[in-house]
């Protein structure tokens, strides 16, 4: 866990490792929550799916990122369906690739969900 110590009427987190400011903290890391946006040493950081909270905030960062997940999920398919129908329909099977069973192989386009997912926001 993280010091709180008084700066000038300020509260102000130092890291429990070092004991340093974050600004003067070389060897550790440190991560702001995703929901709170509360400055947090490596050691008191929890993380879930690639998106760091803190304690008080880890279940509704696992619920908040559940949902995230199932959407990208629904959507991602959908794009998929949608793009090989399409090539399918428009006559581009003629020349796309199959695999052995004969289905097209298609490159999907990636939605903008999916890279927000990977970047780890919410």
């Amino acid at each position: 866990m993280s010091k709180t110590i008084e700066v000038v009427g300020m509260k102000k987190a130092v890291c429990a490792s070092c004991f340093e400011y974050p600004e003067n903290c070389k060897s550790c890391e440190w991560y702001n929550c995703a929901i709170c946006g509360e400055e947090l040493a490596e050691s008191e950081t929890y993380e879930y799916r690639g998106v760091f909270s803190c304690i008080k905030d880890f279940d509704e960062l696992c619920n908040k990122r559940d949902e995230q997940r199932q959407r990208v999920m629904e959507i991602t398919d959908k794009s998929v369906r949608s793009q090989a129908d399409g090539e399918w329909a428009n006559g581009g099977y003629k020349t796309m690739k199959t695999d052995t069973s004969g289905c097209p192989i298609t490159k999907a386009k990636e939605p903008l969900m999916l890279q927000e997912y990977e970047k780890g926001k919410l």
